[in-house]
């Protein structure tokens, strides 16, 4: 991904009709889809965001740039302004958003497990499991419309009473299907999901599924395979909740859950001393519950991952799919990533607005040594110190990643700052 410089100016932006409009997120961020005209004439449409400062938009930017250096998919992001209207109403043209370009073939985890294509691929793998399928999908689809007639228009965290107890058990019983579906699709599908979730591990994303899944799903690549994406890092780097840093989050984290009566509360694993954005990842396994706040959502993406034994399996690392080579292979990929290419991303988009904000952000430089140091953390923790042989096993993947991150990276050194 390629950054562009500059702010990107939406005085004629309209709205776009891009179908499956549906609210995003479980905060009060607002999303809406813009089509720009280009000088050559041709529609670009993006995904628009309101973050509670330009700071955070800036920052945001910062870490899908990061997370892109690993080769994994995620919509190119701009910084925005004179787009106020379209997004939260209001009349201030200066006000920064963020613009994600709209990928017409990203369908979230949520909707795409329910949809034809999911259902294609558990069935050709498995044909005994349509049934089971069906019946599943059918509760999902039947709680959603529940949580949609329980909101009526509403955001759902703004219910109460009897209609957020409503919405409360409805979406238990549709995550409880939506998981118990993710458990039915083959294991490729499933490996671009622990490639996504341990890559944000390396730039601290804390919501890396969301309560609907709809934070990480699959699009098509060029020849129409599906390939995972993930979308929204207001929660990465030095970001947490509700507009705060991660280190002055902690008991947000462990309240705001309990106190929103229309979702089901999640027990909590989650530790302080793991809430700072540090040099280092959390201290004990990477795929526990405990690892990330409200961890318990991402049981179905990680339990292979949270199984590993790098003593006992390594014989798995032959198997490209095993969850051992997925772990070795993101030590690889982020093994790849040079100082100077953090170093220059992290000056590209430190370079948009400056803080606007009392908040205590890491100066350009801090950032810097702080991803290379999580990198290694990374490679360390993941690789097993067994990168070069995973490399050697699997030379035909190890050189087509390398060939496409290698543009990547390229495009990140020739970023302006």
């Amino acid at each position: 991904m390629q950054l562009t410089p500059g702010v990107l100016d939406c005085t004629t932006a309209r709205r776009a009709d891009v179908g499956r409009l549906r609210p995003a997120g479980s905060s009060p961020t607002a999303y809406l889809r813009v089509a720009l005209r280009a000088g050559n004439g041709a529609t670009h449409i993006y995904r628009v965001k309101s973050c509670t400062s330009r700071k955070h938009a800036a920052e945001e930017r910062l870490a899908g740039a990061l997370f892109a250096l690993t080769g994994l998919r995620t919509p190119p992001v701009r910084l925005a302004d004179h787009c106020s209207q379209w997004v939260d109403g209001t009349q201030i043209p200066d006000k920064v958003y963020l613009a994600s370009e709209w990928v017409e073939s990203f369908e979230d985890l949520g909707h795409w497990l329910t949809g034809p294509h999911a259902r294609a691929a558990i069935v050709r793998a498995f044909p005994d499991a349509s049934e089971n399928y069906d019946t599943l999908c059918a509760i999902a689809l039947a709680a959603e419309h529940h949580m949609q007639q329980c909101c009526g228009g509403r955001p759902f965290w703004q219910l109460a009473g009897d209609a957020a107890a409503r919405h409360r058990a409805a979406h238990a019983r549709r995550f409880a299907a939506l998981e118990a579906l993710n458990r039915l699709l083959p294991v490729a599908y499933r490996n671009e999901q622990e490639r996504h979730y341990l890559a944000s591990l390396w730039i601290g994303n804390w919501d890396p599924l969301n309560c609907h899944m709809e934070n990480f799903g699959y699009c098509a690549d060029a020849t129409g395979a599906p390939r995972g994406m993930t979308l929204d890092f207001g929660a990465a780097l030095q970001m947490g909740f509700q507009g705060q840093l991660k280190e002055d989050n902690f008991e947000v984290v462990v309240s705001q859950r309990a106190q929103l009566r229309s979702l089901a509360p999640i027990e909590q694993h989650f530790a302080r001393a793991d809430a700072a954005f540090g040099p280092s990842l959390p201290s004990g396994p990477l795929a526990g519950p405990g690892v990330l706040p409200y961890g318990r959502q991402l049981e179905t993406c990680v339990e292979r991952l949270r199984a590993v034994d790098p003593d006992r399996d390594v014989a798995t690392l032959a198997d490209s799919g095993s969850a051992l080579s997925i772990s070795v292979e993101m030590a690889y990929r982020l093994q790849r990533i040079s100082d100077s290419a953090i170093a220059a991303v992290v000056a590209d988009c430190r370079a948009d607005p400056a803080p606007d904000d009392t908040l205590a952000w890491r100066r350009e430089d801090e950032v810097a040594a702080l991803m290379i140091a999580r990198r290694e953390d990374c490679v360390r923790r993941l690789g097993h110190g067994w990168v070069k042989r995973w490399a050697t096993l699997h030379a035909a993947r190890a050189r087509a990643i390398a060939l496409r991150q290698d543009r990547l990276l390229e495009d990140a050194m020739r970023c302006p700052s």
